[in-house]
């Protein structure tokens, strides 16, 4: 009887065991969770850029403006260049006009000029720089946007960007084409809008600037330049 026992008890127990091994079977084959980076598929997807700008958010489809996708996607991670990125808005009537300050290395960094009610209009003004100010002209209808680079000695070198606000487009003065006084050449001293078609610029002498730091130039030039 006491044999019987055991032998009933043993088959019971073998049984049993196909159904355990099934169940661990199950549970090894299921797929691991997924631990892909969700932000970074978000930007990938959504290619809109939403920027804060005091009290309004500004948003940038990354179709509208290629050169700026393209430096976002030469990054293993786009978001936290982005949170990098800094948007200033103009100080001018029209609001939707800001410069957008990203890529910065060292205090220089690149601006592109921000057309909320284009963006597709929008372009890249210069790399490597520090923005100063904005200058109107007489009636707004065209503005300068100052720049600066730092070299050797700590001194400032200054570039300025016109841009006509009707049409949205850049411009290029003839007499900076001939000797090109505003590109990062020399520090000015002052910027005056004369009339809607002429600015003065002072600026020290390149003898002068090789001569002394920029601060102890006493011989200044006036230059005029005569924009269309």
């Amino acid at each position: 009887m006491k044999y019987y026992t055991i032998v009933i008890l043993l088959l019971f127990l073998f049984g049993c065991s196909p159904s355990n091994d099934s169940v661990i079977q199950k549970a090894d084959s299921e797929d691991p969770p997924n631990t892909k980076n969700e932000s970074t598929e978000l930007v990938e997807k959504d290619k809109t850029l939403v920027i804060p700008a005091f009290n309004k958010n500004v948003q940038i489809n990354l179709d509208d403006i290629p050169i700026l996708e393209q430096y976002l996607n030469g990054f293993p991670n786009p978001n936290d260049k982005m949170e990098e990125m800094n948007l200033i808005p103009l100080p001018i009537n029209n609001e939707s006009l800001y410069l957008l300050e990203f890529a910065c290395s060292r205090d220089l960094c690149s601006y592109m000029l921000i057309n909320e009610e284009s963006i597709s209009s929008s372009f890249l003004v210069t790399d490597l720089a520090k923005y100063k100010q904005t200058i109107l002209s007489p009636n707004e209808t065209k503005m300068i946007l100052q720049f600066s680079r730092n070299y050797s000695k700590n001194e400032e070198q200054h570039h300025i960007a016109l841009v006509n606000m009707e049409t949205f487009e850049r411009i290029i003065p003839e007499e900076n084409k001939k000797r090109s006084t505003l590109n990062y050449t020399r520090p000015f001293k002052s910027i005056e809008w004369l009339d809607e078609q002429t600015i003065s610029i002072t600026t020290s002498s390149m003898e002068e600037v090789e001569l002394k730091t920029i601060n102890e130039a006493d011989d200044v030039i006036t230059y005029t330049f005569h924009i269309p």
